[in-house]
């Protein structure tokens, strides 16, 4: 029950995140008089957001859907994705000071 529960979780996280952080920047970029200084910060923030939500979401799915202790996406994945997960969150952080 744990493993479907947490995956239910992640799709509907996702699926929320990603719809409500793709139209922020719609609407900012659509309405001239939300071009502000205040509403291009949130608009970064919600790119941020969402490249965390892209990135981070599904190498969750697949760790909970695989062994514990055990890193099925190979050597080069395991690379990447903690140099990618480091820079986005860095970024984020970045973006929240």
């Amino acid at each position: 029950y744990i493993r479907i529960t947490s995956m239910v979780f992640c799709f509907v996280i996702l699926g929320i995140g990603v719809v409500g952080n793709v139209m922020v920047p719609i609407v900012i970029l659509k309405t001239k008089d939300m071009r502000n200084s205040t509403n291009i910060f949130l608009m970064n923030l919600s790119v941020a957001d969402l490249m965390v939500l892209l990135v981070c979401t599904p190498t969750v799915l697949v760790e909970v859907n695989s062994k514990p202790e055990t890193w099925v996406l190979g050597e080069e994945m395991c690379k990447y994705l903690m140099l990618t997960q480091y820079y986005i969150c860095y970024q984020y952080n970045g973006n929240v000071r």
